[in-house]
């Protein structure tokens, strides 16, 4: 389990090589674990979540600075259009109850040339029993990434990045670009 938490972080890490974004939108940053990299990479970043506690904790120890905060996805609606060179939502679209609603809002913010990049889990079986054999009980995930990738077609060109497990596909990243 903590292979694939990690092996998602890598991969979205491994792309700014790639895309060089400037303004960077972490939407459901949780914890923050990103987000230290992507402001001393020089990255203008923007973090969002219903609780930013954690985030905001890790952020003061680490001493960085220049990160704007948005504590609900009501407040993208404030933001100009065509804000974001990229928008991250990992492991976090499963939970919400209207992706195509935060699509909409997302494909608004985004740059033209801009990239959204999502990971979320395949909901197998054996990604289930994944979760209860790791002490996970109760079933919090609204949809599979199946289902997210298929509210994003509607306004964004979707290609898989990376499917993690083996041998069967516990977790997909996939980039989409607005159409």
């Amino acid at each position: 389990m903590a292979w694939l938490f990690w092996k998602r972080i890598q991969v979205v890490l491994d792309m700014f090589g790639q895309n060089r974004p400037r303004r960077i939108l972490d939407f459901g940053c949780g914890a923050g674990i990103l987000l230290p990299a992507l402001v001393r990479a020089g990255h203008k970043v923007t973090a969002c979540d219903v609780d930013l506690s954690l985030a905001r904790q890790l952020v003061a120890e680490r001493g960085l600075e220049g990160i704007d905060w948005l504590a609900s996805d009501s407040e993208l609606a404030r933001l100009p259009e065509k804000t974001f060179d990229m928008i991250l939502c990992l492991d976090v679209l499963e939970h919400v109850e209207s992706v195509p609603a935060l699509a909409s809002q997302f494909h608004r913010l985004l740059k033209p040339s801009g990239l959204l990049v999502v990971s979320g889990p395949t909901e197998s079986p054996v990604y289930r029993l994944g979760r209860r054999l790791a002490g996970f009980t109760g079933h919090y995930h609204v949809r599979s990434i199946f289902e997210i990738e298929a509210s994003l077609k509607e306004r964004f060109e979707v290609r898989v990045l990376r499917r993690l497990g083996w041998p069967l596909t516990l977790f997909r990243i996939v980039a989409a670009r607005p159409v």
